[in-house]
């Protein structure tokens, strides 16, 4: 299964490409698994204060997340006809019943 990227997609990464190996110069080429872990929590921390700014800007439920948006992603495309198996797979889960919940 093949990701379709559009125009628009692809001039965002070309205007954060990396330097090295990674994209947006999150982590650099050689970091350690310890310093690549303290640098994803903190991004990950990051956005998650960007998204809770832009979901009160856009009047969209206090609770919105990384989650809220994966559950939403999920719920639509269930609706969509898309099989469970698929959605599984693109959502990470090792078990399609853990798909099932949403």
């Amino acid at each position: 299964m093949g990701v379709n990227i559009n125009q628009y997609q692809l001039d965002i990464i070309s205007r954060h490409q990396g330097s090295g190996e990674y994209l947006f110069n999150v982590f650099s080429n050689g970091d350690s698994d310890e310093i690549i872990e303290k640098k994803l929590a903190a991004r990950l921390l990051s956005l998650a204060k960007q998204m809770k700014n832009l979901a009160k800007e856009l009047e969209l439920p206090p609770k919105f997340s990384f989650q809220y948006a994966r559950h939403s992603y999920a719920t639509g495309i269930i609706k969509g006809g898309i099989s469970l198996k698929a959605i599984s797979e693109t959502m990470g889960h090792t078990n399609a019943s853990t798909t099932k919940i949403i």
